[in-house]
């Protein structure tokens, strides 16, 4: 039995737009937006959050990869995060998960230290929830969804400085963080407020209504070689946000790998 809700959202000034509500539970629902143009498809509105990959794992029972006693890839326990007493990033190490990555974390903070594998295991889990496909989008899907029908090095124009309240990205807040002049030099040159992840949609959107399509976390996608992420996250600069995209390996979870999903299919 499927359980959207379709609603009609007004995601930015003067934009009438479509969306299709989730139920993931009794109480914790995701959205997705409609994108311009062809082939139907319709995506997140914003990273899953800590909330929505709660909901899968507290009715499945799952254990991610940084929470595999075993160890995985290769043979390594647990995930990446911060250490506030040393004022650096490391892992993997077994304390840090998408539970815990070193700073304080709401319901609706995007889930990071997720691997390919474990946003995968929640596709597939909602899918058989909803009865239609709930995957990760592919490279051209996420394209055509960060530039919202632009053509400009960023959604908001060519200049670093045009992703100031759009997106959250190595700055100074993070320099201060980190305590280092010359490890975030090169970053952006405003001061997002947050030196780690935001909750979401804390940004303004771009055209289509999509937040966090930058910044923030990284976003899994599907490849016909290798599983990529996408986008880029609080700890990137403008050459990685620029360059949007990135290798990985299907078990790799860091404290900036989030994701999102679609939903390929037209209204139910």
């Amino acid at each position: 039995m499927r359980v959207f809700g379709l609603i009609l959202a007004l995601c930015a000034p003067g934009w009438g737009q479509e969306s299709l509500t989730l139920r993931l539970s009794d109480v914790v629902t995701l959205d997705v937006v409609a994108l311009a143009g062809s082939p139907r498809l319709w995506m997140g509105r914003t990273p899953v959050t800590m909330r929505q990959f709660r909901a899968f794992v507290e009715e499945t029972g799952y254990r991610t990869d940084a929470e595999d006693p075993n160890g995985n890839g290769p043979g390594r326990v647990g995930g990446h995060g911060w250490n506030s007493e040393r004022h650096r990033f490391e892992g993997w190490f077994p304390q840090y998960t998408w539970r815990y990555t070193g700073w304080p974390l709401t319901d609706e903070h995007p889930a990071s230290n997720v691997s390919w594998n474990d946003a995968a295991k929640f596709c597939s889990w909602l899918s058989l929830k909803d009865g239609r496909t709930v995957r990760l989008p592919t490279e051209q899907e996420w394209d055509r969804a960060a530039r919202a029908g632009g053509t400009r090095v960023y959604f908001t124009g060519d200049a670093p400085s045009s992703l100031q309240g759009y997106a959250n990205v190595a700055d100074r807040s993070l320099l201060r963080a980190i305590g280092d002049p010359d490890y975030a030099s090169g970053g952006f040159p405003f001061d997002d407020g947050y030196p780690f992840t935001s909750p979401v949609g804390k940004f303004k959107p771009n055209a289509w209504g999509l937040y966090d399509m930058l910044g923030n976390v990284f976003q899994w996608c599907s490849s016909t070689v290798a599983p990529r992420v996408c986008g880029c996250s609080y700890n990137d600069d403008p050459k990685m946000c620029r360059e949007a995209r990135g290798d990985a390996k299907p078990y790799s979870r860091y404290a900036y790998f989030g994701f999102r999903v679609v939903v390929p299919a037209g209204l139910p």
